[in-house]
């Protein structure tokens, strides 16, 4: 399994972890959670879903994902998740393309290393790059 899909959650508030497993929140991945030696580890289930930065998108729906990426930030920041807290990349955003649904892997941001491609801002630049000339149009 890459190591992208599992998380140290042990820094991670306990009330923030259990609204997370108990499956409520739509925008973030199912996971099991596994103790490993003091530490609290998350693994999350990909099955059925596509890392978004695996495709490659036309520009309308390069547009929607945009905005199913946005809605995802407004539900983890409703749990208190804040975008710059947690790894913000294509590598762990999926898309499920039977439902439409977009859903993330919770990696909490490691206090002691700085992560200048995996934030929002960068995130978009990615995501630009999996479209056609016309779909950058729209981005910028």
């Amino acid at each position: 399994m890459d190591d992208r899909r599992i998380a140290d959650l042990t820094d991670l508030d306990h009330r923030i972890r259990d609204v997370m497993l108990s499956g409520r929140i739509k925008s973030v991945l199912p996971m099991s959670v596994i103790d490993e030696g003091g530490r609290t580890l998350g693994v999350y289930s990909t099955e059925g879903m596509t890392c978004i930065s695996d495709g490659r998108y036309a520009p309308l729906n390069l547009l929607e994902l945009v905005g199913r990426i946005v809605k995802m930030t407004d539900e983890l920041k409703d749990i208190l998740i804040y975008p710059d807290e947690i790894v913000f990349s294509g590598k762990v955003i999926f898309i499920d393309p039977s439902v439409r649904m977009t859903r993330i892997c919770v990696i909490p941001q490691n206090k002691e290393k700085v992560y200048p491609k995996e934030n929002v801002s960068c995130l978009l630049k990615e995501i630009k790059e999996l479209t056609d000339e016309r779909g950058k149009a729209y981005m910028d």
